[in-house]
This record gives C-alpha cells, structure tokens and sequence, in this order.
C-alpha cells in the first residue's frame, strides 16, 4: 500500500511539472495580454497571431527541438535534465532565443510593455543559466517567478483587472513546488531561491 501511496504521489507530480512547465509561460503571458483586456486586446487579429506564432516557434517549438538534438548528442541524457551540467546548454539556447524574440518585436515596433516583457523572461532564463554554474535550482519555479511578477507589472501598469492572474500565480507556483519537491528533483532553498530570485530579476526590468 505504501508502494502504491509512493507511486501515485510520483505521477501526481509528474503531472503537475509537465502541465506547468516553464516553456509555456511567455506565451501564456502574450495571450494573457492580447485577449485579457488590456489595450492590446484592440490589436488587429493578424499582428495577434503574428506575435503569438514568434513566441509559439521561439520558446516552446524551437526549444524543444533543441532538446531532442542535445539529447541525440548526448550533451543531455534525458528531458528532465537532472544534472547542472545537462541544464547549461538548452538554458543558454533558451535565453538566445528569447533574445532573438525580443530583436524581432523591436524591429516591428512591438509596444514597449511586451518588448519589456520578454526582456524580462531573458533576464531570468540568464540569471538561471549563470546560476547552474554552482547550484541546481529548479527552472519551474524561475519561470514561475518571472510569470508571477509579469502579472504583477501588468496590474501596477495597464489593468487593476490582472491582480486575478497575479493571485492565481501564487498557489499555483506552490503547486509546482510542491511537485518538485516530491519528486526530489530539488532541494527547498533551491525551489524558494529560483522563485524569488526570478521574481525580484522580472519585477525590477518590468518596472523600471
């Protein structure tokens, strides 16, 4: 029974890091923004599904095809890159990305408040890549650190509205810890570190 107990817990939380994986944030955070009320909502369809298709191709597509090859390669051993040294090179390619991402909105003259926003994600996915050098805290929760303060800067700077998307972050990034944890994929500090550290790195560009 235990056994049983044991495994259900298991896939509970394997369930729970894969439907809150960090790759679908940023653009969750679009759609939260072209179809949430702010002022972005009033953009014509086209340049909608322009902006979602480059963050679709950019930070879940193309780095999950990444991870497939890294993985043919053997720089990586698995999907759930278990060691600091596995999470080096898809972070670094991840962050590139989210470079790339921001270059193109620039050049289309994106709102600044969306150009800030992947800025933002950057900016944490780098803090994370430098931080794997000497500790292996938990990419979910970084995203989730950037995410919730994302909706945090939108409620300051465009909606009152979005305060129900920044709450909603809260338990869930709890859950999420939680997950990890259960799974023993993290250490506490490494969990509460990332969020935080995210956070406080997102905040401060968003705001600024």
């Amino acid at each position: 029974m235990r056994g049983m107990a044991v495994t259900s817990r298991s896939r509970w939380a394997t369930g729970v890091s894969w439907l809150f994986h960090p790759l679908f944030l940023p653009m969750v955070s679009a759609g939260l923004l072209f179809y949430g009320g702010t002022y972005m909502s009033f953009f014509p369809p086209e340049l909608k599904r322009f902006d979602l298709t480059l963050f679709f191709l950019n930070t879940i597509l193309l780095p999950l095809v990444f991870l497939r090859a890294f993985r043919r390669l053997g720089v990586i051993s698995s999907w759930q890159l278990t060691t600091r040294r596995e999470r080096r090179w898809p972070l670094l390619t991840y962050t590139l990305l989210l470079a790339a991402t921001w270059v193109v909105l620039r050049r289309v003259r994106q709102p600044l408040f969306l150009t800030e926003m992947v800025l933002a994600y950057a900016a944490t996915a780098l803090l994370t890549w430098l931080a794997t050098f000497r500790w292996k805290v938990s990419l979910h929760l970084a995203g989730w650190g950037s995410f919730s303060a994302v909706m945090l800067a939108v409620t300051l700077q465009l909606t009152p509205s979005f305060v129900v998307f920044w709450l909603l972050s809260l338990p869930l990034a709890g859950l999420t810890a939680t997950a990890r944890l259960v799974l023993q994929q993290h250490r506490p500090g490494e969990v509460y570190a990332a969020f935080l550290g995210a956070f406080a790195v997102a905040f401060a560009v968003m705001m600024l």
